[in-house]
């Protein structure tokens, strides 16, 4: 083999050599990034569920507002019928208005009054404040349903105080067909010294 022939071969071996050799570096990155990945996933997957997507937390606020006058408060009626509450502190009437979702009009009212429930009178200088809570009380009357929430009056002044709830038709309401009813006493009692008792 001559001179030349042994340069040409020389020359070959370094070139088939520098490209195995990128080619090993190439390939040394492209495994350093798959165990990369996986160190980083196995990170992620050991934080738990919070990691995890879960379903969108949905808020539905009841709402409460009161002066010396009058209370209002929201309160979810069925599952997707929200109530308004409204009290006269100047006689003691509780007035709760549903809106029919199909139709967008009032489609049912309930009434009762509280003074002898909580055992006062418009000049015993009462002081009520008023609010609702979510419940769901067991039992069915015909195709009407106990409501989802439980309307809250107090007196300060003395520390009494009710809760009432009442009875909804569905049925009636996805016929836009309108409902008329009583407000129905859970419990009332005295909050200083005594328990409350179911009515």
């Amino acid at each position: 083999m001559t001179e030349k022939e042994k340069a040409s071969d020389q020359i070959n071996f370094n070139s088939n050599t520098a490209r195995l050799g990128l080619g090993g570096f190439v390939f040394g990155i492209f495994c350093l990034g798959i165990c990369v990945g996986v160190i980083w996933s196995s990170s992620f997957a050991s934080e738990g569920p919070t990691m995890v997507a879960t379903t969108p937390v949905v808020f539905t606020p009841d709402s409460a507002a009161s002066n010396k006058n009058m209370s209002m408060a929201t309160g979810l009626v069925s599952e997707d019928v929200e109530g308004l509450f409204v009290l006269d502190h100047q006689n003691g009437e509780l007035v709760g208005t549903v809106i029919n979702p199909t139709t967008g009009a009032a489609q049912a009212n309930y009434r009762t009054n509280v003074f002898s429930d909580l055992n006062v009178s418009k000049d015993s200088g009462a002081e009520f404040v008023m609010t609702t809570g979510r419940i769901k009380i067991r039992g069915q009357r015909g195709n009407q349903e106990p409501a989802l929430c439980v309307i809250y009056v107090g007196d300060a002044s003395t520390g009494k105080v009710a809760g009432y709830s009442m009875f909804y038709n569905r049925a009636r309401a996805n016929k836009g067909a309108g409902q008329v009813g009583k407000f129905k006493l859970v419990f009332a009692g005295q909050t200083r010294g005594n328990t409350i008792e179911r009515d």
